[in-house]
């Protein structure tokens, strides 16, 4: 099957006065058209990094390509091509809209960049503006006369402009309250029906991820460590971190037993990452072999991964 979106072996380094720290160590990641892919793990794990680095907004090594395409070296008019395709939505609406531009004006600098003429844009704003649940008159407003969940409705306005393939969103509710992130979630949704985009679905809140996302990667300091359907997943998680993030995830029921999965100690720096498996220093079930060697994703199944020398799965 051909990927809309595919990278191999992705890895995002820094320069530091002791060497390298790995943002990303050899990541891979697809995306089929019309499905909705969320990556999980804690803060620090590398989520954002590689949203980034799939945009192609830092530095990355590895390969990534749209529609078989290879992009990994693409600049000047093939960049600007492939970002035509690939949109991002950012975690804070209000950080990444200028303050001194009007919406509408915001919304089609996409437009303009890509050429359109000035009829065509306004009739685009309107329809954009529209197709998010927004009035044409909101195009003549400035950002902080909106309230969260309308501004995060005009980044996803400006995300869908020029009808991209694939948009990755970056933490897109967390800063919404419950109500209202109910409400683009379903707008996203629905876009999604009628346009077969791809979502990379970037998310703490595991309740999100598994309502909106067909397929998950659960991350741990800079590798993916799980990855499969989101209903097998959730239901018998292989990976000692993913069982620990499931027990860890509130549920509205006061009757519900919480699970005794608990972690131990914090993540670990990426600065001097542990040896072996990087989970071993808090893992319940660490043996002698998970500090020497680092387990590699591999198949348990047709569709699920796991890099666990032991895994339950």
């Amino acid at each position: 099957m051909s990927h809309v979106l595919a990278a191999q072996n992705l890895q995002v380094r820094y320069r530091t006065r002791e060497g390298y720290v790995y943002a990303l160590s050899g990541v891979d990641v697809y995306l089929n058209a019309g499905e909705t892919l969320g990556l999980v793990g804690e803060s620090g794990c590398g989520k954002s990094t590689l949203g980034k680095a799939l945009m192609r907004l830092i530095p990355t090594e590895g390969s990534i390509s749209l529609d078989d395409v290879d992009i990994s070296l693409a600049s000047g008019k093939a960049l600007l091509s492939f970002r035509r395709h690939v949109q991002m939505v950012f975690q804070d609406p209000l950080g990444s809209l200028n303050p001194r531009q009007s919406v509408g004006t915001s919304i089609a600098r996409p437009l303009q960049a890509a050429g359109w003429k000035k009829p065509q844009i306004r009739e685009r704003v309107e329809a954009l503006l529209d197709q998010v649940g927004l009035s044409p008159d909101a195009a003549r407003r400035y950002p902080h006369e909106f309230s969260g969940g309308q501004r995060q409705r005009i980044g996803i306005a400006r995300a869908l402009a020029l009808q991209p393939k694939v948009v990755i969103c970056d933490e897109p509710v967390s800063a919404l309250d419950v109500s209202v992130r109910a409400q683009v979630i379903n707008l996203m949704k629905d876009i999604q029906q009628r346009t077969q985009i791809a979502y990379l679905f970037i998310s703490h809140d595991l309740s999100v991820v598994e309502y909106i996302a067909q397929r998950v990667m659960v991350m741990y300091l800079g590798r993916i460590v799980e990855s499969g359907p989101t209903a097998e997943l959730w239901g018998q998680p292989a990976h000692p971190y993913t069982q620990a993030l499931l027990a860890a995830a509130p549920v509205a029921d006061p009757r519900h037993l919480q699970s005794e999965v608990l972690l131990q100690g914090e993540l670990p720096s990426p600065l001097s990452p542990p040896t072996g498996c990087a989970f071993h220093t808090r893992c319940p079930h660490a043996q002698p072999l998970c500090m020497q060697e680092t387990p590699q994703l591999s198949f348990i199944s047709s569709e699920r991964q796991v890099a666990c020398h032991f895994h339950l799965g």
